[in-house]
């Protein structure tokens, strides 16, 4: 009989936040974890939110290149097209992730995607990875 491990990887959902700087600056100031306040404006993506980072070498060391891409069909994303927001996605664990850093707010692009949904985008050089 044989004892399969049949423990989830933890993936990221297909659920993600915009949230103020106010509502998250202190807890990423002091490495806290970070959960939504009721300033947090939530969206549900048409698929998983995608996330990719890879290394950039420079010469005063190794910063990361982060990209967050989100389509939802919910129009009130518009509302937030040029802003400067911490783009945050949930893992399927319930955790979240959030990209930027206390000190540097990512701007959030919105543009319009096929079939009357919206590409939410973000590409952030973090100073460190991100640990999903």
């Amino acid at each position: 009989m044989s004892h399969e491990n049949h423990d989830k990887m933890n993936e990221i959902s297909n659920r993600f936040c915009l949230l103020s700087p106010a509502s998250v600056r202190e807890a990423l100031l002091l490495g806290h974890s970070v959960a939504p306040d009721v300033s947090a404006h939530h969206f549900s993506a048409t698929g998983p939110v995608l996330f990719d980072q890879t290394p950039n070498e420079t010469d005063s060391g190794i910063t990361w290149n982060q990209t967050f891409r989100a389509v939802t069909a919910d129009s009130e994303v518009l509302q937030y097209k040029d802003a400067k927001l911490y783009p945050a996605f949930f893992m399927s664990d319930g955790t979240l992730r959030v990209i930027g850093t206390h000190d540097s707010v990512p701007t959030i692009s919105v543009a319009p995607y096929n079939g009357g949904r919206y590409l939410v985008q973000v590409s952030f050089q973090a100073p460190e990875a991100l640990t999903l």
